[in-house]
């Protein structure tokens, strides 16, 4: 009901605001790009090993949540780095980092059922039954899900994370090969950018997937 009450609010609103992205980083000169580019990755790789040993520590609802969260984000600086950087590293961290996020995916799911009917179950007490239902299913998940994230390593993608980054700093000293860069990622940004309004736009409250599809 919020989402819905949200989406009407804002679904007569003109789209001039959406029209143009904004500068990617303020007065940041082309020059450095790459070394910009290599600490936003080698940050959000420290996220999501942070987030990773967490899970794999002390394993929850909410450290599953944070795990998802870091890789959706580490696989965002992804897919704008395989827009502008050649070679396989990109390519193959991005479909380990698919393939962990998949494997969690039902259990989140799970837990936001869960959510959703503790809120309503005060006044639909028969959704008791169901409720049950779920926690048995949650405890499948749960193990399974468990056994992944112990078993996920980082010493490969770290290793691809960094050639990556030696990638991006290699060229900091050549104008000209910064510049090549630095128009590469306006034009990747601008490419997101636009398939973000336009989802936006497509937004039909009558199919939940074009709200998913907007969110992803």
């Amino acid at each position: 009901p919020h989402l819905a009450a949200d989406l009407r609010v804002t679904a007569g609103r003109s789209t001039t605001s959406f029209r143009n992205p904004p500068a990617i980083f303020p007065g940041l000169t082309s020059s450095a790009v790459g070394r910009v580019l290599a600490e936003a990755l080698e940050s959000r790789w420290q996220t999501y090993r942070k987030q990773l040993r967490h899970c794999q520590d002390e394993f929850s609802a909410e450290g599953v949540h944070e795990l998802r969260v870091a890789t959706r984000r580490l696989l965002a600086q992804l897919v704008l780095l395989d827009c502008v950087t050649a070679g396989l590293p990109v390519q193959k961290a991005r479909r380990v980092l698919k393939r962990r996020l998949t494997a969690l995916s039902d259990l989140r799911d799970t837990h936001v059922q869960l959510l959703l009917i503790d809120h309503m179950i005060a006044a639909y007490p028969e959704l008791a039954v169901l409720r049950a239902w779920i926690r048995r299913h949650e405890r499948r998940l749960v193990a399974f899900a468990a056994d992944n994230v112990s078993r996920c390593k980082t010493r490969k993608l770290e290793k691809w994370v960094s050639a990556m980054t030696k990638e991006l700093t290699a060229n900091a000293h050549r104008s000209h090969a910064q510049e090549r860069l630095a128009s590469a990622v306006l034009r990747a940004t601008a490419g997101s950018f636009a398939e973000a309004v336009q989802r936006r736009q497509a937004i039909d409250l009558a199919e939940m997937r074009t709200v998913h599809q907007t969110r992803v």
